[in-house]
C-alpha cells in the first residue's frame, strides 16, 4: 500500500497448493486443505520446501536457496510489513514483484525537468527524501521518485496476482 508506506498483507506462492500468508500479527500456512495459523514467536516447518520462523519484529520465510525476511514497522500508527530479499535463488527463476533486479539508469537531463534513462526509455523523476524500511532501524536517504511502471521495467498489473 503506498498509503501506509508498507504494506499490510504480503501472500507467497510456493507451489500450486502450498501458501504463506503474512499479515502484521499473525502467519498463516495452506498446505492442500491443511490450514495453521501462527500468532506468537516460533520456528516453523511448513513444508518439506519451506520454513516459516515468526519473530517479534520480523519473519524469515526460507524456501530452497531463497531466503526473504519480512521486516514488521510501527511508527507512530499502523503496523506495516516491508519485505526485503536477502538470498536470491541461484537458478535466478523467481518471479513477482521482489524478484525484478535493481534498475540500472542514468541521469540525462537536470532542468527544467529532471529525466532518467532506464533500459533506454526516459522516464520523469523527482528527487525526495525518503525511508528505507529494508531494515530494522528504518533509515532516511534521497531518492528519485518515478512511476511503477518506469522503475519496474514493465507494467505493474503484470505482477498482480487475482487469485491465489
Amino acid at each position: 500500500s503506498v498509503t501506509n508506506g508498507g504494506f499490510s498483507r504480503i501472500f507467497i506462492h510456493v507451489k500450486d497448493s502450498q501458501h504463506v500468508e503474512i499479515d502484521t500479527n499473525w502467519v498463516t500456512v495452506r498446505d492442500g486443505q491443511t490450514v495453521t495459523y501462527y500468532t506468537g514467536q516460533d520456528l516453523t516447518p511448513c513444508f518439506s520446501s519451506v520454513t516459516v520462523i515468526v519473530r517479534n519484529n520480523e519473519i524469515d520465510v526460507a524456501t530452497g536457496d531463497m531466503r526473504m525476511v519480512i521486516i514488521v514497522h510501527e511508527n507512530n500508527g499502523p503496523k506495516i510489513l516491508w519485505p526485503v530479499l536477502r538470498q536470491r535463488p541461484s537458478d535466478n527463476n523467481a518471479e513477482g514483484l521482489l524478484a525484478v533486479e535493481a534498475a540500472v539508469y542514468e541521469e540525462v537531463q537536470q532542468a527544467p525537468v529532471r529525466k532518467l534513462k532506464i533500459k533506454n526509455q526516459e522516464a520523469d523523476v523527482t528527487g525526495e527524501m525518503v525511508v528505507d524500511y529494508s531494515f530494522a532501524s528504518p533509515v532516511t536517504m534521497n531518492c528519485w521518485l518515478t512511476s511503477a511502471d518506469s522503475a519496474l521495467q514493465r507494467p505493474l498489473f503484470q505482477f498482480v496476482i487475482t487469485q491465489l
